[in-house]
């Protein structure tokens, strides 16, 4: 006896063939209730880019993904690591639906003599080369966040290594 709304999220392979598709969506509840929705969808004969051509950024909490996977940050609940591996999820769930998720949790651990980019890069890089595990081939971030520590040296590190890999013109501080 009341309305329910149901979000539906179709992916349309890039190369699908145009026309009009049928299909029924079978919806169930706990009371034995039991429906068949028709569904219809047309493709039209051209595809939409992996990336977003609008720059985006759509911020979360720093600890907002342990908070929601496990109920806080730190102890046995999640570390540095599970936060980033996280958020990289999150990110590459978002990149699916061309919005850009402010996906760094800080810039790399110190080094003797430098900064591990390597560790760092094999973390965050795919999200911003376009070759993170999404749904859609060669979807990439749009934006960066700078979140690293607010100094002259850091700042450089941080332009040289991204000028570096091309991802500068991405990248903002706010």
């Amino acid at each position: 006896g009341e309305n329910r709304v149901v979000w539906v999220d179709v992916l349309v392979p890039q190369d699908a063939a145009p026309g009009t598709y049928a299909g029924t969506l079978q919806v169930g509840g706990g009371s034995g209730f039991s429906a068949a929705v028709p569904v219809s969808l047309t493709v039209w004969p051209f595809a939409l880019p992996s990336t977003a051509s609008l720059h985006s950024t759509f911020g979360i909490l720093w600890d907002g993904p342990c908070q929601e996977n496990y109920g806080g940050y730190g102890g046995a609940n999640c570390n540095d690591a599970q936060l980033a591996a996280l958020r990289v999820q999150w990110s590459a769930w978002f990149l699916d639906h061309r919005v850009t998720l402010d996906a760094v949790y800080t810039g790399p651990s110190s080094q003797s003599g430098g900064y591990d980019w390597a560790s760092w890069d094999a973390i965050y890089g795919p999200l911003f080369d376009g070759t993170a595990a999404t749904r859609l081939p060669g979807a990439r971030a749009t934006t960066i966040r700078y979140s690293w520590t607010r100094d002259q040296a850091h700042y450089a590190a941080w332009a040289q290594h991204f000028r570096q890999k091309g991802w500068f013109g991405a990248t903002y501080d706010y």
